[in-house]
């Protein structure tokens, strides 16, 4: 009876070649920055919790074997990069610092330099801070900003400036009041816009002429 000889063991460490259009294809998303790796995520993003990180698909990929390698590279974990930034944009747009700037109970310093230009950049770093995310927009990348309680501010306006007391401006962000109907010519006019209109006008003329 005939033997089949064995074939000869691999050496140690080495792994078969990924299948074609899989690992290969993969790291070369990673290579284009349509995917990201975890360290990646971390260094460009470093806002985002663990536990928000891990609400996101994850690909396993593992580098291919360079000219030379015996196997490829470990499997790492991978992020469509699109899937990231929309995370990053809606913990940003919930950063709770930032929910009261929009509210206008915190002002950033733009704002207060628009409001409040009595105050100096100096006085202004005499207010205690916090860190707010401002989310992303109109091709700017989201950024971290220090923001100050209104309240301080307006404080600080009147106790630089106690002969004249600021008058509490509106928030930036609340909506501009609406003029009234006849500030808009939309009252009602005084001409006759009917027959009952004529008609009491003239009933109006006769009282007076009488």
């Amino acid at each position: 009876r005939a033997h089949l000889a064995a074939a000869p063991a691999p050496p140690r460490g080495f792994a078969p070649p990924p299948p074609p259009g899989g690992d290969a294809a993969l790291w070369r998303e990673v290579e284009s920055g349509h995917r990201l790796l975890l360290r990646s995520v971390k260094a460009r993003f470093p806002q985002l919790e663990d536990a928000s990180l891990a609400t996101l698909p994850v690909t396993m990929a593992r580098r291919p074997p360079a000219p030379g390698d015996a196997a490829p590279g470990p499997a790492v974990a991978t992020y469509l990069r699109v899937n990231v930034e929309q995370l990053v944009a809606a913990r940003d747009a919930r950063d709770p610092n930032w929910l009261e700037v929009t509210a206008g109970t915190r002002l950033t310093r733009g704002s207060i330099r628009a409001l409040f230009p009595r105050l100096t950049d100096a006085d202004v770093k005499s207010l205690p801070s916090a860190l707010a995310r401002k989310p992303q927009g109109a091709g700017k990348p989201a950024k971290d900003v220090a923001t100050y309680l209104r309240a301080d501010v307006v404080a600080l306006d009147n106790e630089k400036c106690p002969d004249e007391p600021a008058v509490e401006p509106a928030s930036p962000y609340s909506p501009r009041p609406t003029p009234s109907k006849r500030a808009r010519g939309g009252g009602k006019s005084k001409m006759a816009s009917g027959p009952a209109d004529v008609l009491s006008l003239l009933a109006e003329a006769a009282s007076t002429a009488a």
